[in-house]
């Protein structure tokens, strides 16, 4: 004669509740470093989004032997005072500055919600030679005024990343002092 056991698997209350407490002490302490990681990830796409749209504006410059000019433009087509939301690359055929129906539209790029750009001319402006002298300048992009990245753009033309050296989240300038909108 065989003796047949039957083991019931299951979980106890106390159990349950031990589980469950562990589980939202872990998701209390990664969720803030969670979100914040994604929000990097968010604002880091944007930026080199950016960068990927003022190098191929500054390419074609060059390669079109033409003047391209980067500018939020107000409803009369002139360029709004700052970049804003949304903005307009557009081959300046006729060097005057503004976008009128003899110019080529290369792009209109709008920044994704929740983001904000700062820059401190009217404009960027590359020349034939792909140089943007006296429309040089940081271009930054903020995320919720909580995070920053830049593009600083040279009187030569080149475009290149600003650092966070001390990685708070922010953009710094040459002299260490962080870029925010």
């Amino acid at each position: 004669m065989t003796l047949m056991t039957t083991s019931k698997r299951g979980m106890t209350a106390i159990e349950i509740l031990i589980t469950l407490t562990i589980t939202l002490l872990l998701l209390t302490s990664v969720g803030p470093k969670l979100n914040h990681w994604m929000n990097r990830v968010l604002l880091d796409h944007e930026i080199k989004r950016f960068y990927q749209l003022f190098r191929q504006a500054r390419h074609s410059a060059i390669t079109s032997r033409k003047n391209v000019v980067i500018c939020s433009l107000d409803s009369t087509q002139n360029c709004h005072k700052t970049l804003n939301q949304s903005m307009t690359i557009f081959q300046d055929n006729d060097n005057n500055h503004r976008y009128t129906s003899t110019d080529t539209i290369i792009q209109r790029p709008t920044l994704s919600e929740h983001f904000a750009s700062q820059y401190p001319r009217q404009r960027i402006r590359f020349n034939s030679s792909g140089q943007a002298y006296g429309y040089n300048g940081t271009f930054v992009i903020c995320y919720r005024k909580i995070l920053s990245r830049a593009l600083v753009i040279s009187g030569t033309g080149r475009i290149r990343m600003a650092h966070d050296r001390n990685n708070d989240g922010l953009s710094e300038n040459t002299r260490g002092k962080n870029l925010s909108c």
